[in-house]
């Protein structure tokens, strides 16, 4: 008795077939989480090249719509004088 409860012991046996078929299952799923892992990693690691190739087009991007901007900004007499209807 251990702190005021009482304890029992069960001994239960299970066939060493039944064993080996649970390890078996276990093992498989073991397996198939591995793979589960390494195609995930697969595509990380894809992912990560392929963001490293889109940064520099990225930043590109950002240079010409900065210019397409400033352009934006600017007003020439010229030009809208000739953009009138």
């Amino acid at each position: 008795m251990r702190n005021g409860k009482e304890f029992y012991q069960v001994n239960i046996v299970i066939p060493r077939n039944q064993v080996t078929a649970s390890l078996q299952q276990i093992n498989a799923a073991m397996e198939q989480r591995r793979m589960n892992i390494l195609d995930l990693t697969w595509t990380l690691d894809g992912l990560g090249k392929e963001i490293g190739q889109l940064a520099p087009e990225r930043t590109a991007a950002e240079s010409f719509a900065a210019e397409a901007v400033r352009m934006a900004k600017q007003r020439d007499p010229k030009v809208e004088e000739l953009c009138k209807w």
